[in-house]
């Protein structure tokens, strides 16, 4: 998503090195349930952990474990994902491009 985006421009000083403080100083607000964004976010979020629960389940018949590459695959969690990432670009503007 977007903060992935900011990472990888602003983070990344080589392949092989990476530097935190431009992440750890992100203006993330705090919560407010009155924030139509947050809400979403929220109920995203939400979604998103029901999803992957589902995932979860659905390979245990088969005592594999789900990696991060099976969730992004999912067909119902690629919306979810969209979603959020809308969410996050317009809570953090300045920081998604």
């Amino acid at each position: 998503g977007c903060l992935q985006q900011f990472y990888r421009e602003v983070c990344r000083a080589s392949d092989r090195d990476f530097m935190l403080l431009p992440v750890q100083n992100l203006p993330i607000p705090a919560f407010d349930a009155g924030n139509e964004q947050h809400a979403n976010l929220a109920a995203q979020s939400q979604l998103a952990h029901q999803r992957v629960a589902a995932l979860v389940a659905e390979q245990a018949a088969g005592r594999r474990k789900i990696n991060r590459h099976d969730v992004l695959r999912d067909g119902e969690m690629q919306p979810i994902v969209a979603r959020i990432d809308q969410s996050v670009r317009a809570i953090l503007p300045d920081y998604c491009s």
